[in-house]
C-alpha cells in the first residue's frame, strides 16, 4: 500500500528558520452548503415544515463544516508543537527522539489528550527523515545516568546503531553494549 502523508514537514530554506508545515487538505474535502437549499428557504411559499427541515439540516451542515475546520487547524496546532519538541529529530533523526506524550502536547495546546489521539490516528507525516506515523513522535521517558530523561525510541536507535556497527564475528556481550550505551 502506498502512503500518502497528511502532513508534510520541509527543511528550512535557510538557517535559523522554522521548519514549514504543510497540511495536506486533499485527504479533507472543502464542503459548503448547497446554495439551492439556502434559496428555498427564502421561498415564502414554502410550508412551514419543509422550511424546519431545510434549516435544521443547514444548520446541521454548518456544524459539521466547523468541525471538519477545527480538525485541521487541530491538527496543525499538533504538529506545530511537535516540530518545537522533536526539533533535534528533525535534523539528525531517530536517536535524537526527545521523551514526548500526548499529555505534553496536549496542555500545550490545551485541548483533551483524546483529542490529541484521535487528531493523529491513523495519520502520517513525511518529514526530513522519511514518511512515519505520527504516533512515531511519542515516546515513554527514560532516566539517564545524570538524572535527565531520554526518549525510550532514541535509546533503542542508539543500540541499534552500536549493533548494527559491532564485528559480526565478534559480537559485543551484554555487559561490553551496558557500558558502551552508559558513555551515551
Amino acid at each position: 500500500n502506498t502512503i500518502i502523508p497528511d502532513v508534510t514537514i520541509h527543511s528550512p530554506t535557510e538557517p535559523g528558520q522554522d521548519y514549514i508545515i504543510e497540511i495536506h487538505n486533499e485527504s479533507i474535502p472543502s464542503l459548503r452548503i448547497n446554495n439551492y437549499y439556502k434559496q428555498l428557504l427564502k421561498d415564502k411559499s414554502l410550508d412551514a415544515k419543509t422550511h424546519d427541515y431545510i434549516k435544521q439540516k443547514i444548520t446541521a451542515g454548518i456544524w459539521f463544516i466547523k468541525a471538519v475546520d477545527q480538525r485541521k487547524s487541530t491538527l496543525r496546532l499538533i504538529t506545530e508543537q511537535i516540530v518545537i519538541a522533536q526539533r533535534e529529530f528533525f535534523e539528525k533523526g531517530f536517536a535524537y527522539l526527545n521523551p514526548l506524550t500526548l499529555r505534553d502536547i496536549s496542555q500545550k495546546i490545551h485541548i483533551h489528550e483524546s483529542t490529541v489521539s484521535r487528531a493523529l490516528s491513523g495519520k502520517y507525516v513525511s518529514t526530513p527523515q522519511g514518511t512515519i506515523p505520527f504516533k512515531s513522535f511519542f515516546s515513554s521517558k527514560m532516566a539517564t545516568s545524570d538524572g535527565d530523561f531520554e526518549s525510550q525510541k532514541s535509546v533503542m536507535e542508539k543500540l541499534k546503531m552500536i549493533i548494527d556497527g559491532e564485528d559480526p564475528k565478534k559480537p559485543f556481550s551484554d555487559a561490553k553494549l551496558v557500558k558502551l550505551m552508559e558513555g551515551e
